[in-house]
């Protein structure tokens, strides 16, 4: 036993002794010394309760095995297959050494810089345990600072690397066990050869081969064995090919630190920090394996990092972790080469490209594409993770349409006018990408062809209706971040996304409104056997309805919208275009065009699989000289398209290559309504309209339209048409009824008489009208046709018949027409018989050499006598008209000739005693009338009737020879 320890004995003896002379002083004490008693109690069971804590701990520990000391412990990468993933991590570049072959100022270094008191402790260091124990406390958080190497080596090769009490205490507990197993030089050599240099050498010699091309560590200079010692600490950082300037700077830092421990003198640490770190490299190695994986593995570390299993790319790398991922190898390798190679014409070297490639229905990632220079993991900019875009019209579905369909209810029909508008609460209008405005749409068309006026009043108005809480709770709900909303957020204003994120919210449409968080881990084992599996709980995001209805827009964008190019015949898949303008302010600082666009954007999915694409430049000037390229509508080079086709054409090629040849489409909700509605009134179509004007449309169960449309609809037909005919008025009486009396309606009415044509008697507003004086014996059809006077429209004619009775006297031809030419008397005389018959008037009508027939009058006498005719040829018509009707019957004709004769002296006056001269009758009432003048018994209008003239009543031939004079 020793003298500490046997001191420390003796005062507790002492103090025991103490305490108890003063014993009979307790009970006299006040309420002070119960309390401080009460105090020292609880104390002591605090240090009892923590000791059997502890105990427990370390009881739980796992076992010190040398195989795990000397095992590679390199991490190692699964994909979604289990299949092990041929990357730095798959393949170890590890050279191992033996201490003896170490020099012994390299490993000063490496003891200068990391455990100062590495040969005095016996595993832990009680002084760094202080120190970092305050620092814990200030920070409320296990921070690094309290490691011994021979702790780093347990850290490595048997506990995981998150930072945990019950890790560190184990730690301690098996630090102290490998010192009393292991002599220092045996730890160390177990260090250095563990540790990670970057450049994927594992282990000091292989850093030496790597980065200086010496195998024999003994030939490394002071400066190189101090740059060796820095890296380790943050490989990626300190890496010298990468970042000279950073690992010039760590190097110093130790040999400084050689200085204090005195491993070195100050002087040597000042020749070695003049030498320049690219002279200690040698020449770089050329990658030989193409880094397929790198991107996909820069989300594994950032997963693994979030939930607390690493705390840096330096122990991810080398905790000996066997992490099961979700990547899809073949996909990932197609993605490599698509952003590597010359399938995709882009445009120049400086055009950057980032995809991320998700489960559907899961959310696992399967593929990400860090950009068209990525190396490998952690060494560059990663744009399917890293970047933070304008999503531009990407947005729309997230922030627009989803919202409105999601709490307003909107169909794909919803009527929605793209006009000229300004951003609301600014002066500032909105821009369509064409510059022009397509007038009333529907938002399936609005969002099919990417009109920004009418998302941007959706978006207004869903904000007005609902709130804007529920609008960003919407985006956020389905992974996109939301600080802020402005007016132009619409359209990507103000929002920054990476393609991981838009594939992620993009398949929460496609897999009925369920929203999965983009996940790469499935589990983690650790070198002791302890396995962690993740849990990946989705959230339901959205009703199914939204879900439905907004992949069935997106999958218009590809049939017969701006996103055709990306269509994939007999595949069912949705997607969305986006893009961002140049905005003003940079227009004008380098002089360049206004039509070029910042990002070009392509997200779409399947039931398989979501894709997003982001195309476009990472900096403004992106080649240092003040003349930045930009997207612009030219032709790309040996290629029929632009580069704004580049993120739809990079969609099409992947999802081509993974997709299944059997994917299923989506499947409609009940709470979804597929409508077949008239385009222009958004009604239910009526049987008249056409076809080529009915579409289909979804809405929410209970929001479809129940009305049918009138816009096509024929009128109704007029009913109960009745035709009677009155024989005392002479009239046909047609009526007719009509279901319901309506503004602008009339009835067009017409007739036929006889089967000729119809004629039209105009248009009534009654259902009454009356044909006056039909034709005796003719047969009438009556037809009547509903009219809307403001459209036009008409409704299918119906039709009646009604047979008009024959008078009991019919009107027949004139018999026996003659006309007779007295030389003598120069007059012509016309006679002929006719059956007796009241009411009837004889019309006399001449022509002479052919001329048109003209009336001379008319008489109720069966003769007529025409005076002093001219020499010629004389054709007579005489037609029967009934005066009650001044209907006019058959015709009958004759002809005479008149020639010219000699004068003779005539007898006595020249009178003739049976006729007139004046055309008057005569008191035996046989003469008839002259040209023009009518009789007192009744007239006709000249031109009446003609339309009932017979030509073919009478003949002109055989009557002559059989004419009698009077």
């Amino acid at each position: 036993m020793s003298d500490e320890y046997r001191s420390r004995q003796e005062r507790r003896k002492a103090q025991t002794k103490a305490q108890s002379k003063k014993s009979n002083k307790i009970n006299k004490g006040g309420l002070f010394k119960k309390i401080v008693l009460a105090l020292c109690i609880v104390i002591g069971l605090g240090i009892i309760g923590g000791g059997i804590a502890v105990y427990a701990i370390i009881q739980d520990a796992p076992e010190l095995k040398p195989a795990l000391l000397d095992s590679p412990l390199t991490t190692t990468i699964y994909d979604k297959d289990n299949h092990k993933v041929e990357t730095i991590f798959g393949t170890q570049n590890r050279v191992k050494v033996n201490i003896s072959d170490v020099p012994k100022t390299l490993k000063q270094a490496f003891v200068s810089i990391e455990d100062r008191r590495f040969y005095d402790h016996f595993g832990i260091d009680i002084r760094r345990i202080v120190g970092a124990a305050i620092e814990d406390i200030q920070h409320m958080a296990i921070v690094e600072g309290g490691s011994t190497i021979t702790q780093q080596v347990i850290k490595r090769a048997i506990l995981s690397p998150k930072q945990t009490f019950v890790r560190k205490i184990q730690e301690a507990w098996l630090a102290i066990q490998l010192e009393q197993k292991y002599s220092k030089d045996q730890i160390l050599e177990m260090y250095i050869n563990k540790i990670f240099f970057g450049q994927n050498a594992y282990g000091v010699k292989t850093a030496s081969i790597t980065y200086f091309g010496i195998k024999d560590l003994s030939k490394l200079n002071l400066s190189q064995m101090a740059l060796l010692a820095g890296i380790p600490n943050a490989p990626t950082a300190y890496n010298p090919f990468e970042h000279p300037e950073n690992a010039a700077e760590r190097r110093n830092l130790v040999l400084n630190a050689m200085v204090e421990t005195g491993a070195i003198t100050k002087e040597q640490a000042q020749k070695a920090s003049s030498i320049p770190v690219t002279d200690l490299l040698k020449e770089q190695d050329t990658e030989q394996t193409p880094p397929y994986y790198g991107a996909f593995i820069d989300k594994v570390y950032k997963e693994l990092k979030d939930r607390g299993i690493v705390k840096d790319r330096t122990q991810f790398r080398q905790s000996g972790l066997k992490v099961y991922t979700t990547l899809d190898s073949k996909a990932q390798q197609k993605v490599y080469h698509l952003l590597k190679s010359d399938e995709i014409p882009f445009p120049n070297k400086y055009f950057q490209a980032g995809l991320a490639l998700t489960d559907t229905q899961s959310g696992a990632i399967r593929a990400i594409g860090g950009g068209r220079d990525y190396t490998s993991s952690g060494s560059a900019f990663n744009f399917g993770i890293d970047s933070n875009n304008s999503p531009g019209s990407n947005i729309k579905p997230v922030l627009d349409y989803g919202p409105a369909v999601e709490y307003l209810k909107w169909s794909t029909y919803h009527q929605i006018v793209d006009e000229p508008y300004d951003y609301p609460g600014t002066d500032k209008s909105v821009g369509e990408w064409d510059g022009e405005y397509w007038g009333e749409m529907s938002i399936r068309r609005a969002l099919a062809w990417s009109r920004n006026v009418p998302a941007v009043k959706t978006f207004h108005q869903t904000k007005e209706e609902v709130g804007e809480d529920k609008v960003r709770k919407f985006a956020e709900s389905i992974g996109i971040p939301i600080d802020n909303l402005f007016p132009s957020s619409a359209l990507g204003g103000g929002i920054g996304v990476s393609p991981l994120q838009m594939a992620g919210a993009y398949a929460a449409f496609g897999n009925q409104g369920v929203y999965h968080e983009p996940y790469s881990v499935r589990k983690v084992v650790f070198p002791n056997g302890k396995t962690v599996e993740f849990d990946h709980k989705p959230e339901v995001a959205m009703h199914r309805y939204t879900a439905y209805m907004i992949t069935d827009m997106l999958k218009t964008v590809l049939n017969s919208g701006t996103g055709q190019m990306a269509d994939i015949p007999g595949l069912p898949v949705a997607g969305k275009t986006g893009s961002t303008q140049i905005p003003d302010d940079i227009v004008e600082k380098y002089n360049i065009q206004k039509d070029g666009y910042m990002d070009e954007w392509f997200t779409g999915y399947t039931t398989q699989y979501s894709i997003s694409v982001w195309t476009g430049y990472k900096d403004i000037d992106v080649n240092g000289d003040g003349d930045p390229e930009f997207i612009s509508f030219e032709p790309l080079e040996n290629s029929n398209l632009d580069s704004t086709d580049l993120a739809k054409l990079i969609f099409k090629k992947l999802m081509m290559s993974i997709s299944d040849e059997d994917v299923s489409d989506w499947e409609m909700p009940d709470s979804v309504k597929k409508v077949a509605i008239e385009e222009d009134s958004g009604l239910l179509p009526s049987e008249d309209t056409p076809e080529d004007q009915i579409v289909t449309e979804l809405f929410v169960e209970g929001t479809q339209p129940t009305k049918v449309s009138n816009k096509f609809k024929q009128l109704e037909a007029p009913k109960n048409l009745k035709a009677q005919y009155d024989e005392k008025k002479k009239q046909i009486i047609v009526t007719w009824d009509y279901p319901e009396k309506k503004e602008n309606i009339g009835f067009k009415v017409g007739y036929s008489a006889d089967g000729q044509t119809m004629q039209n008697l105009g248009t009534v507003g009654k259902t009454k009208v009356i044909i006056n004086n039909p034709d005796p014996g003719s047969a009438y059809q009556i037809q009547v046709t509903a009219v809307n006077s403001e459209s036009k429209k008409q409704s299918d004619p119906v039709t009646t018949t009604v047979q008009i009775s024959e008078e009991k006297t019919a009107l027949v031809p004139p018999q026996q027409l003659q006309a007779t030419y007295n030389e003598n008397s120069s007059h012509i005389q016309l006679t002929w018989a006719y059956p007796e018959r009241e009411n009837t008037l004889f019309k006399v009508e001449v022509s002479v050499n052919g001329q048109p027939m003209q009336n001379v009058g008319s008489t109720k006498q069966t003769k007529a006598v025409i005076k002093d005719p001219q020499p010629g040829v004389y054709r007579f018509r005489v037609t029967p008209i009934d005066t009650t009707t001044n209907k006019a019957g058959p015709p009958a004709e004759t002809t005479v000739t008149v020639t010219e004769a000699v004068p003779e002296e005539p007898p006595g006056n020249g009178n003739d005693d049976d006729n007139t001269g004046n055309g008057n009758d005569s008191e035996d009432g046989e003469t008839g009338t002259t040209q023009g003048e009518n009789t007192d018994d009744g007239t006709t209008q000249d031109g009446n009737n003609d339309d009932s003239t017979n030509d073919d009543s009478t003949s002109d031939d055989g009557q002559e020879d059989n004419v009698n004079m009077p």
